[in-house]
C-alpha cells in the first residue's frame, strides 16, 4: 500500500488515502470519493464525474459546508482566505486524444471549431528526503510529459510500500489551434511584431 494525497488546486480540498501500489490514478480518486463520504459536517466533500468512457475526469466537485473553503496558508494561526460555503464546480470541454504530425499525439476539442479547451490534469508527485519529485517529468526524463488517461495510468508501481505521493488536479486552458483573430487583432499584432523586428 502506498499513501496518497489528492490535491485539487483552487477548490482547498485535499484528501489522504491509502491504495495498492498498482492502483490507477481513477482508483485513488474512487477510494478519495469514498473516503469522503462520511466526511463531518464541517468538512468539504468530493465528487467526481467521467465521461461515458471513462477514460478521462472530465468534472471535480466540491461541496463546502461549515467554513471548509479556507487556504491552507495560515498567519497568525487565521487562514489567510476563506470563502463562502457552497458547491465548487467546473467541467472541462471534453478534449480527446488524436493523431498529431510526424507519429506525436495532441489534445482536440469535441467542437471543431474551438481553439481553445479546458483540461482537467493531473500531476504526480513523490515526497522524499529532498522534496517532491514531479515522477510527470522524471519518469520521461527532462520536461517531456506524456498524455495519460486517468483511468489508464498508474505511476505507483516503482514505488516503495512505504513510499508517499500527491495527485494534483489542476483546470488548464489549452490552445489547440492558431486564433481566428479579428481584423483589429490581427492589425494589433502584425505592428507588435514589426515593432519587435525594428529593435532587434
Amino acid at each position: 500500500m502506498v499513501e496518497v494525497t489528492v490535491d485539487i488546486t483552487g477548490y482547498f480540498f485535499s484528501r489522504t488515502v491509502n491504495v495498492p501500489k498498482e492502483a490507477t490514478v481513477q482508483e485513488v480518486m474512487a477510494e478519495a470519493v469514498a473516503a469522503n463520504a462520511t466526511a463531518a459536517n464541517d468538512e468539504a466533500r468530493l465528487l467526481v464525474l467521467s465521461d461515458l468512457d471513462d477514460k478521462f475526469l472530465n468534472e471535480i466537485i466540491v461541496v463546502h459546508r461549515g467554513g471548509s473553503a479556507k487556504s491552507r496558508q495560515v498567519r497568525d494561526g487565521v487562514p489567510t482566505r476563506q470563502y463562502d460555503d457552497g458547491i465548487f464546480s467546473f467541467a472541462d470541454d471534453q478534449i480527446e486524444i488524436e493523431a498529431g504530425p510526424n507519429g506525436t499525439s495532441r489534445f482536440a476539442p469535441r467542437d471543431p471549431n474551438a481553439s481553445r479547451a479546458l483540461a482537467w490534469q493531473f500531476y504526480v508527485y513523490k515526497e522524499t528526503s529532498e522534496g517532491l519529485v514531479d515522477l510527470s517529468r522524471s519518469n520521461l526524463g527532462g520536461l517531456r510529459r506524456q498524455v495519460e488517461a486517468f483511468s489508464e495510468a498508474t505511476p505507483f508501481v516503482a514505488g516503495d510500500d512505504d513510499a508517499k505521493y500527491q495527485v494534483v488536479w489542476r483546470l488548464v486552458a489549452l490552445a489547440l489551434r492558431p486564433d481566428q483573430l479579428t481584423e483589429g487583432r490581427v492589425a494589433l499584432v502584425a505592428g507588435l511584431l514589426e515593432a519587435n523586428s525594428s529593435e532587434a
